[in-house]
């Protein structure tokens, strides 16, 4: 696996610089949705429903992972029990 590493990626250099592009795009793609999109209502919020634990409201959306009020935490789309 490590072999196929370093023929996709070469050196760690490589490897370095490679990322910081990739990351320094996906940063400017964030930054305009949330230029764009900051403003957007996705749904209603109480102080009653955040001081009670956020039960019933989405509380973070992420590439990887996913924060559901009913749900729990999904990593990937899998639940924490089937990624454990």
């Amino acid at each position: 696996m490590l072999n196929n590493l370093r023929r996709s990626f070469g050196t760690a250099t490589h490897l370095k610089e490679k990322m910081a592009d990739i990351i320094a795009r996906r940063q400017k793609q964030v930054s305009e949705f949330k230029k764009q999109h900051s403003e957007t209502v996705i749904g209603d919020v109480t102080i009653g429903a955040v001081m009670g634990g956020m039960r019933g409201l989405p509380g973070m959306h992420y590439e990887t992972s996913k924060l559901d009020a009913n749900e729990g935490i999904a990593y990937r789309g899998h639940s924490l029990r089937d990624v454990q």
